[in-house]
């Protein structure tokens, strides 16, 4: 049979787009609390990814450890690290913590390690560029752009141990 890299639980909790409720964070903390032992108890050496943001969004980590108590409930935090408009070479202090791929993950990994994850393992589940007609989006970019920012994503995520994997 076909095997299996990791198991995200679900995608981007903190957009309500993908998880309607008035408190996110402790909805999500109760269902990830609620499949991450029973998919161990199936396939303990399957990695669990938790989180799944939609960018480096930091708040929302601190609200998934503190009222969604997610703690020892996943394997690896996943997030999206789109950064654009910028470059995935941005930093914080251009493209905000949240839209820099390499701060972002440094943020996300204080949290982490803030809240007892001596490992702090990240996964970047989505990442890339949007191509579409120009004006339509501010994150639109052509075809060159596109090929040179997913080209950063490789060489910075080479320069991140443990980042485990760039989709």
């Amino acid at each position: 049979g076909q095997d299996l890299a990791a198991l995200e639980i679900w995608n981007e909790p903190n957009y309500e787009l993908f998880l309607r409720s008035d408190d996110p964070a402790r909805e999500y903390g109760r269902i990830l609390r609620a499949a991450y032992p029973l998919i161990k108890r199936e396939r303990p050496e399957l990695p669990v990814l938790a989180a799944s943001f939609a960018l480096a969004d930091v708040k929302f980590l601190k609200q998934l450890y503190e009222d969604g108590k997610i703690a020892g409930n996943y394997d690896a935090i996943a997030w999206h690290p789109y950064s654009h408009p910028y470059s995935p070479r941005a930093r914080k202090g251009r493209a905000g913590v949240e839209s820099s791929f390499r701060d972002g993950a440094a943020a996300l990994r204080k949290v982490m390690r803030d809240n007892g994850d001596e490992k702090a393992e990240l996964w970047a589940t989505e990442a890339g560029a949007t191509t579409c007609t120009e004006g339509v989006d501010e994150r639109c970019v052509d075809a060159e752009t596109q090929a040179r920012w997913v080209r950063e994503y490789v060489e910075l995520s080479r320069e991140m141990p443990w980042l485990r994997a760039l989709f």
